[in-house]
């Protein structure tokens, strides 16, 4: 049974590998051909690193080393005082010994979500204090229901439960809102469209 020969690649990383494995090893000793392919690949690397020690020694001969060798070291006999420390640049805080985090950009952003908030609470109270505007033939029509019935109905105001508070305003925040507010929500900036 013929194996398969081994790739150049897996030639290259043998050249590189300190001892091959069991089943490279016994492979190299059985074909000549990757043997010989495994040599001429490791004689090519061979050649390639001389060729580079050669080119660095030909760009920089002993002498300039040695030349910038005394000028590091001259240098470093000139810096004989305590090391400086490079402070990062940082906001200033108002307060001595605390650090601001917040930029200029996240206080407009947080004064504009407070002004929308102010805003929906003003035009949610006048909303509600005017009422509907067909209020009188709600009424009628209760009492219409009433005198029909002949039982009597009582109005009761029942408070929202925490699950149909938050499923309300879980709604509300992902509508639009109302239509005269929808120019103001154009104009706002968003964080994630900076």
């Amino acid at each position: 049974m013929k194996t398969a020969h081994l790739s150049d690649d897996r030639l290259v990383e043998l050249y590189f590998t300190a001892t091959p494995s069991a089943q490279d090893q016994q492979h190299l000793g059985a074909c000549p051909d990757c043997d010989h392919r495994r040599s001429s690949i490791a004689h090519l690397l061979d050649e390639a690193g001389q060729a580079s020690i050669e080119d660095v020694e030909a760009a920089f001969p002993a002498e300039r080393l040695a030349r910038q060798q005394m000028q590091i070291l001259e240098r470093a006999e000139a810096a004989t005082g305590p090391g400086r420390v490079i402070a990062f640049p940082a906001v200033q805080s108002p307060m001595p010994g605390v650090m601001s985090r917040t930029s200029p950009t996240t206080r407009w952003v947080a004064a504009a979500a407070v002004a929308g908030l102010v805003v929906g609470m003003v035009a949610g109270r006048a909303g509600r204090d005017f009422g509907p505007v067909n209020r009188p033939a709600g009424q009628a029509l209760v009492q219409a229901a009433r005198q029909d019935s002949g039982a009597t109905i009582r109005t009761v105001s029942t408070p929202l439960s925490d699950d149909e508070f938050l499923v309300e305003l879980e709604s509300a925040i992902e509508s639009r809102g109302p239509g005269a507010l929808r120019a103001l929500d154009e104009l706002t900036p968003r964080a994630w469209e900076r």
